[in-house]
């Protein structure tokens, strides 16, 4: 997977930008301020479909201008393709896959990417909702069917969270939410199996990628944390979940679940989908015969038990919006005791091994964007980061403030950015 060329006119400080980038390494140099992530951002907006720096689609469009258009081309599998996308001030954005408009939810997984920005430092020290984006964002580019789920498990949680508080309010009758529960558990179910299976292959790359950077001094070790799960429920439920409702075998190992630590709860997140303006009961509920898995079962007794305590809170306390992925290196838990260091390598050492993952399930590299994390590494890591670069052929795009950061003269194309301008060295 190779972006060729990118067009930005009137987007963020680029009044007219087009630009040409080797299948390489691409080195974006310059002060801070002058626009250098704001390419990043692009490709990573075209990539998912938002913008990782703000919730905001104007923000993204030149000041004072009525529009932005973003232009890019990309080769998947040696096949040239085109994404369009208008952003109007005002009115509906456009999104257009080769000439054909395309709904947002479709653009996800079209061209894949792994942005690794000072911000993902703090990845595992951060809150769980952190390391869940991170695990969302990763299956959904390999698995648009799990994008797809995403949205349908969010728009459920919202629906629920709008009745929950109605009947805390008295204007609806608690009974209405006996057709919600089933849809949500089963949605619940099949996000947090996928998650598992995910986890499973990023525990074996992460700590092969963690030996690395570290000389084989540390292991780092993945689990999947499910919220709520008691300790005389996880063992039979490992069990009994090695088997879904088509016989398929799981395995029971480290970095397929595990029993959280307990933790308050609070307000979910938003959703990713919006959610209709009333709240409808659901056209259709599971058939009361209809066999479901262990884990389904687990969900709809979880949501039955803490049914009054939701009600009196307005937000639903469990489920996959809920979980966590825990890391520990050696054995020690790295986001309570991990030394900076440690944390650090363990961000890089994920990253890398999202890089992995994609390339696992796709069959390419995705493209790699590192923003201004060179000056955040220590000389050691950004040392082995390039290597591994280097040795694999990814096409990375990557912005400093210095070139000293990098091993040699010829290390990669160089551009330097100045007040919206590029030029290529």
């Amino acid at each position: 997977m190779q972006v060729t060329a990118l067009h930005l006119k009137n987007f963020r400080n680029y009044a007219d930008l087009t630009l040409a980038l080797s299948s390489g390494i691409n080195i974006f140099l310059g002060a801070n301020a002058q626009g250098k992530t704001n390419i990043l951002e692009a490709i990573c907006y075209a990539s998912l479909g938002r913008s990782h720096r703000t919730h905001q689609d104007s923000d993204l469009i030149r000041f004072s201008e009525p529009a932005g258009i973003l232009q890019l081309a990309f080769s998947r599998r040696d096949v040239p393709s085109r994404i369009d996308i208008q952003l109007p001030r005002k009115g509906r954005r456009k999104l257009l896959l080769n000439g054909q408009s395309i709904r947002p939810k479709d653009l996800v997984g079209t061209l894949n990417t792994v942005l690794f920005s000072p911000e993902d430092l703090f990845l595992i020290k951060g809150a769980p909702a952190g390391r869940r984006h991170f695990l969302d964002s990763e299956i959904s580019q390999a698995s648009p069917a799990y994008y797809h789920e995403l949205l349908t498990y969010n728009r459920l949680l919202q629906q629920r969270n709008t009745l929950l508080k109605r009947i805390r309010e008295r204007h609806s009758a608690p009974n209405l939410l006996a057709p919600w529960d089933p849809q949500l558990a089963a949605s619940a179910a099949r996000i947090t199996k996928k998650r598992q299976e995910a986890v499973k292959k990023l525990h074996m790359l992460a700590n092969l990628m963690q030996r690395k950077i570290s000389n084989s001094k540390e292991n780092l070790s993945l689990t999947y944390e499910i919220h709520g799960l008691e300790n005389n429920e996880s063992q039979s439920l490992l069990s009994d979940e090695r088997h879904d409702r088509n016989g398929t075998v799981f395995e029971s190992q480290r970095g397929f679940i595990r029993n959280p630590l307990s933790r308050s709860v609070d307000s979910v997140e938003a959703p990713l989908a919006p959610a209709t303006k009333e709240t409808s009961i659901p056209a259709q509920t599971p058939p009361s015969n209809q066999v479901t898995s262990p884990l389904e079962s687990w969900y709809n007794k979880r949501l039955e038990a803490r049914r009054d305590l939701d009600i009196l809170r307005g937000v639903t306390s469990v489920g996959p919006h809920r979980d966590d992925l825990a890391m520990t290196v050696n054995g020690i838990d790295l986001r309570a005791y991990g030394s900076q260091g440690q944390q650090r390598t363990g961000a890089l050492a994920l990253k890398l091994a999202e890089l992995e993952f994609l390339r696992s399930e796709t069959g390419e590299y995705p493209i790699l964007l590192l923003d201004d994390v060179m000056s955040e590494l220590d000389a050691s890591r950004r040392e082995a980061l390039l290597a591994f670069l280097q040795r694999e052929h990814i096409q990375t795009i990557i912005t400093a403030t210095d070139a000293a950061y990098f091993p040699r003269d010829d290390f990669g194309t160089v551009y330097h950015v100045e007040n919206g301008n590029v030029t290529r060295a």
